[in-house]
């Protein structure tokens, strides 16, 4: 009987009815009717699921199965119906009456004009598609300027844009402009306006994404002057002159539009004739306003496509020295310089530029272009002509070893005298020279060049080889002493800017060669520092682990390893590389970038230490080294004996810098080298055992055997699972060279948890006033299923409890974590069962309930935890009574449909006197409430505005009430 009673309320809880019943307006002869707002519109549901074809459409296509339903209306005043809230799926077609004339048929959102006031329609809405269909619908006075005949006058104003508001929902089609597109429905309204002053109009949406057309005309009936889609310019209009403004919106995005416009006089330096004089200074940029939008073509520059409208405006300055013309803050526009109207070219260019070698006191006409009626603020400003803008008149500067030396740089007044080999030949590349005489045999570096814009190069003269060229900061190497140097800076044109260089020389280091090595000690007992300034450096060759498309700088060092064992290298940069090697041209035995250990070295033997670093980041570094002798349980056969017990934690600690590597395990990143150690131990339970560890870089794992099956691996804290009592285990601990070092790890055994399986599940009390708190250990359990909620791919912990209310009614779980996991069952799983067992009653993570349980029925409830976070599971349980009493009249009842997305439908076929509905959720919480005084068969209700989740609708009459479960998608 209990497991009848538990099969009903488990076939109430997750399964929904199909009732296969097409809806009542299915024909047109038992069509809806619908009443059709004007101040607002009135929404309509349809599930067209269900629904069959009664007809095909014009605009429809006869292949598919158009599902159809019919309505009738009155339509309340003359004008438009505006049909909306459909997809370009949904299909309307509007008749005089059942089995009569087509009147009109649209798809997507459509609106039907010329509809009389009083007069009866029919109106069929067609799906191909199962589901719910919300479709809104309102009638439109149409517009009074619906025809260009009774267009509506405007004002346009020069000092500011006009804005004005109108609604495309209110007009029908008058014709299609140039840039419509002809097969849509292109809803038009008509104005007029008086052109304020000869110039140029702009016209945009007020709002982003607002799609309309607007089309300019001499007269109703007359001339297209211009046609711009969304936003644009009509060009070289006449004051006083009347024109005729046309805006059309499609009919599927039709609504209201906030539309501006604005007129702007023609500028009077519109001719070179009349160009604006313009002051140019050189302590400081001045910013003009460049306003293309009051401008039109006077004629082309060389530069320019003379098929484009390039609208230009005129400016005129005086050179206020010999130098270069700065100009910035410019797109895609022209910039056209001339000795005179009507004279020389000087330059032509696009974009931000410099215009150089003008002289002091000319004055020069200055023409801006741009095909795009843009508004721009030009920053200009003009640069004396450096003095050593050429090689032959080079600055001297000191070079010196003992600090950099800074000088100020400025290309801005530079002109270009030739192209270096690592500079872009088709850039104007503007340089200035230096002369230095080199202080010491060795190496010079130049630091602040913060971009690879910056060039430098260095010749041995000015009409001499060219000996290097850089980009950014860097390093000229091997340079003589007491020898006179050319070093060019250059940057292109469109990055130009002031440079505060510091250049330094650096004497040749001793050990720069291997054959030099400088003698290094190593030692056990202490760490030994090393500080080298690899700027004064240069590359001998390129190591396994450097890149060869750097210049990698190196020095080396010689040493005597003292013990069997490692050495280490720590307290360094990224950016350095070490590499061992037997003998300087010998075999490269072991590389690495960053802090690391070279393994395996052998005592009383020499190795030759190199240090890199590319060049780009050279400078002074300082790197520490301490040898290691070979731990006794580097290698799994001398694997290390401890006691793992169940009482208490036993804390292991191990130097690692003293290890080599074994093997690589699943957890590890198989490139680095991972420096292991190993231990054995035997399990005293039936059991876990955890691992404590504070440091997330170390890596436990487990083995059967040595040379055996890796049974498990985790970085940081970590449990291994399900060991046998009395058995031995192989435990690798490993970590990689460039962090490792001394470590301690806690180790304990866990007995396996007496209810870790579902037929161990043990008794949890609950009590129905106030709830009961427990602690759970899951990190004793297992894994025994993945239920509903869990993610499957992780290892879930559980444990298992039966729970028996007393009370009909919901069990409410709270104060746990978020990763806390509850599901509960009617039973555990039997093999050969008729379906009635194990069946899920419902999953949650963190705070919960489980609704509508049975007094004095067995459950089954199953607490779970990520084995990542295998703390204990705190929580708080009742049990709360239900809400629902079933009565006899309430169970004809039905709601469809469920799943549902936007609306359910309660069927009351008995017409039983409802009194109310209310939604709560899975936690009991009311999230609708809705007053049923009605007898109605279809009950419609509203749920649009509830998130996407399982509800409890509970439905009440004077003699009870009936809850129901509903998906809302």
């Amino acid at each position: 009987m209990e497991s009848l009673k538990l099969l009903t309320i488990f076939f109430l809880l997750s399964v929904s009815i199909s009732f296969a019943q097409a809806p009542p307006n299915d024909e047109c002869a038992n069509r809806e009717t619908i009443t059709i707002g004007t101040s607002d519109y009135i929404q309509y549901s349809v599930s067209m699921t269900d629904a069959t074809e009664s007809l095909n459409a014009s605009c429809e296509n006869s292949a598919d199965t158009n599902k159809d339903v019919w309505y009738e209306f009155v339509m309340p005043l003359d004008g438009i119906l505006f049909i909306s809230n459909l997809n370009s799926l949904n299909y309307v077609s509007l008749y005089d009456s059942c089995g009569g004339m087509e009147i009109d048929c649209g798809s997507d959102e459509t609106s039907f004009s010329g509809l009389t006031s009083g007069t009866t329609y029919i109106l069929r809405l067609s799906y191909r598609f199962n589901g719910n269909v919300n479709f809104r619908v309102q009638a439109f006075e149409a517009a009074a300027n619906d025809e260009c005949a009774d267009r509506e006058t405007i004002s346009v104003s020069t000092s500011n844009y006009t804005q004005y508001t109108i609604d495309s929902r209110l007009a029908t089609e008058s014709m299609d402009a140039s840039c419509d597109t002809a097969t849509n429905d292109n809803l038009d309204l008509w104005y007029e306006f008086v052109m304020p002053v000869n110039g140029n109009i702009e016209i945009k949406e007020a709002q982003q994404f607002q799609y309309q057309t607007y089309t300019l005309f001499d007269s109703c009936g007359g001339s297209e002057l211009g046609c711009v889609y969304d936003r644009g310019f009509f060009l070289n209009l006449t004051a006083g002159d009347t024109y005729i403004l046309r805006i059309s919106d499609r009919e599927d995005r039709a609504g209201p539009i906030n539309f501006r416009i604005q007129a702007f006089e023609f500028l009077t330096n519109n001719e070179c004739a009349d160009s604006q004089n313009i002051t140019v200074e050189t302590a400081n940029s001045i910013d003009y306003t460049i306003n293309f939008r009051a401008a039109y073509e006077s004629f082309n520059s060389s530069c320019e496509t003379e098929s484009n409208e390039n609208f230009d405006l005129w400016y005129d300055f005086i050179m206020p020295v010999n130098g270069n013309l700065s100009l910035k803050q410019l797109g895609a526009e022209v910039v056209t310089l001339y000795d005179a109207c009507s004279g020389n070219e000087i330059s032509c260019k696009t974009g931000a530029q410099f215009i150089y070698g003008l002289a002091s006191g000319v004055s020069y006409k200055l023409r801006f272009s741009s095909t795009v009626l843009v508004s721009r603020n030009v920053r200009i400003q003009a640069f004396e002509e450096a003095l050593n803008d050429d090689c032959i008149n080079s600055e001297i500067i000191t070079v010196e070893t003992a600090t950099p030396s800074s000088y100020t740089i400025d290309t801005r007044r530079a002109t270009e005298s030739i192209n270096a080999s690592c500079e872009n030949a088709a850039n104007d590349n503007l340089d200035l020279w230096y002369e230095f005489v080199m202080p010491v045999n060795g190496n010079i570096q130049l630091t602040g060049l913060v971009t690879n814009k910056d060039y430098s190069v260095l010749f041995n003269s000015c009409t001499g080889e060219e000996l290097d060229c850089i980009s950014g900061n860097g390093t000229f190497f091997n340079l003589n002493s007491n020898t006179t140097y050319k070093l060019r800076f250059g940057q292109s044109t469109s990055n130009a800017i002031t440079r505060n260089m510091s250049i330094q020389a650096f004497e040749v280091l001793t050990n720069d060669e291997c054959s030099n090595a400088q003698s290094m000690s190593v030692e056990t007992s202490q760490i030994n520092t090393y500080s080298v300034n690899l700027a004064a450096a240069t590359e001998s060759i390129d190591a396994s682990c450097n890149s060869a498309t750097f210049n990698n700088l190196d020095v080396w060092y010689s040493f005597t390893m003292p013990v069997n064992g490692n050495l280490q290298i720590t307290n360094v940069e990224s950016s350095q590389s070490f590499s061992i090697f037997d003998a300087c041209g010998g075999n490269e035995l072991q590389c690495f970038t960053n802090d690391g250990s070279f393994t395996g070295l052998l005592a009383a033997t020499d190795y030759i230490l190199r240090v890199s670093e590319p060049e780009t980041q050279s400078g002074v570094i300082n790197f520490s080294v301490q040898a290691f002798e070979v731990v006794l349980n580097d290698e799994c056969a001398n694997a290390e004996n401890i006691t793992v017990d169940t009482t208490q934690t036993n804390t292991v600690t191990i130097n690692l810098a003293s290890a080599t590597e074994s093997l690589d395990v699943s957890c590890e990143t198989s490139s680095n080298n991972n420096l292991d150690v190993w231990y054995q131990f035997s399990m005293p339970v039936n059991g876990n055992v955890q691992i404590l560890n504070s440091d997330n870089a170390q890596r436990f794992t487990l083995f059967d055997v040595c040379s055996g099956n890796e049974i498990d691996c985790f970085s940081g804290n970590g449990l291994f699972l399900d060991l046998a009592a009395n058995t031995n285990y192989v435990l690798r601990v490993a970590e990689n060279d460039s962090t490792a070092g001394l470590i301690s790890f806690d180790i304990q055994a866990l007995e396996k948890a007496i209810n870790d399986e579902c037929f161990d599940a043990v008794m949890l009390s609950i009590e129905s006033a106030e709830p009961t708190s427990y602690s759970v250990n899951i990190a004793s359990a297992t894994e025994s299923i993945d239920a509903s909620c869990d993610t499957a791919s992780n290892t879930n912990l559980d444990v298992w409890y039966t729970i028996e209310p007393t009370i009909d009614g919901s069990l409410v779980i709270t104060g746990a974590e978020n990763g806390d996991g509850f599901s509960l069952f009617n039973a555990c799983e039997e093999p050969g069962t008729d379906g009635t067992l194990n069946i899920e009653l419902g999953c949650f993570n963190g705070n919960g309930s489980f609704d509508n349980l049975i007094a004095n029925t067995t459950y089954i409830l199953r607490i779970k935890k990520n084995v990542l976070f295998p703390t204990p599971v705190n929580f708080d349980i009742k049990v709360v009574p239900n809400l629902n009493v079933l009565d006899n009249e309430l169970e004809h009842l039905m709601v469809f449909p469920n799943p549902a997305k936007d609306s359910i439908v309660i069927k009351n076929p008995t017409g039983a006197v409802l009194e109310y509905a209310e939604i709560y959720d899975l936690r009991g919480r009311k999230v609708k409430s809705i007053n049923l005084t009605l007898t109605n068969e279809n009950i419609l209700i509203d749920i649009s505005e509830l998130q996407s989740s399982m509800y409890v609708l509970l439905i009440s009459s004077e003699n009870g009430t009936i809850t129901k479960r509903i998906l809302k998608q």
